[in-house]
């Protein structure tokens, strides 16, 4: 499996930035606006089988508790994500096991 790194940095205006390390994709979330598209994070993940992911963060820079409890939300929900990605690949390769045996 080719690990996939999600990297979130939060500016000082609170904006995040969410970078896709293999591939340098990235999209942006204005900390006023607080809009996400779906589309913008399918084409960020880059999804391909094989691939597992996880995230990095500055999180422990933010001490505005706003701003953190914002940014620890986007975090957690695309770990959220990643997690159910993950797990359906290693349920794929148990049943996948299961059928060869």
């Amino acid at each position: 499996m080719k690990e996939i790194v999600i990297e979130f940095k939060m500016n000082k205006d609170g904006d995040i930035l969410i970078t896709n390390t293999a591939d340098d994709e990235k999209i942006a979330i204005s900390f006023n606006e607080k809009k996400l598209n779906a589309k913008d994070v399918f084409r960020l993940l880059n999804y391909q089988k094989g691939h597992f992911y996880k995230s990095a963060s500055n999180i422990d820079l933010i001490t505005e508790k706003n701003k953190k409890d914002y940014f620890k939300e986007i975090t957690d929900l695309f770990d959220n994500i990643f997690e159910n990605i993950n797990n359906l690949k290693l349920d794929n390769s148990s049943a996948d096991n299961n059928v060869a045996d």
